[in-house]
């Protein structure tokens, strides 16, 4: 005797329905959920600028090795992260010497856009 169809099993439809649907829609939610919520920070960065002084400058009180490392202790006391630092030198001098004089850098700070109003308030501008 040959068969000429072969019946499904009745707990096929029943198995997809009650394990397998559920599931999937479970992976849809969790992916759903990943793809929104890893919207990572950082994503809208500008620069920031200040003028140096010649040693009126908040971050010289962390006295560590260099502009950069005082800098970036600074800004992370008033948690305010950098993403790349700069400085330009726009002017040799003469200065004065007094310690409110510019020192001829502007220091240069790329950051978060959703942390310009904190920097700001240190003296940084746009």
């Amino acid at each position: 005797m040959t068969r000429s169809k072969q019946q499904a099993h009745p707990l096929t439809a029943s198995y997809y329905q009650l394990i397998m649907k559920p599931r999937s829609i479970l992976l849809v939610g969790i992916l759903t959920i990943l793809f929104f919520s890893c919207e990572k920070k950082g994503s809208d960065l500008i620069w920031a600028y200040i003028s140096e002084t010649q040693c009126t400058n908040e971050w010289d009180r962390f006295g560590l090795n260099s502009t950069e490392d005082n800098l970036v202790e600074y800004l992370k006391s008033h948690d305010i992260p950098i993403f790349d630092f700069n400085i330009e030198v726009y002017s040799a001098g003469p200065f004065c010497n007094a310690c409110t004089c510019p020192s001829g850098r502007n220091i240069q700070v790329l950051i978060d856009a959703d942390d310009f109003s904190k920097i700001e308030k240190l003296g940084f501008i746009k």
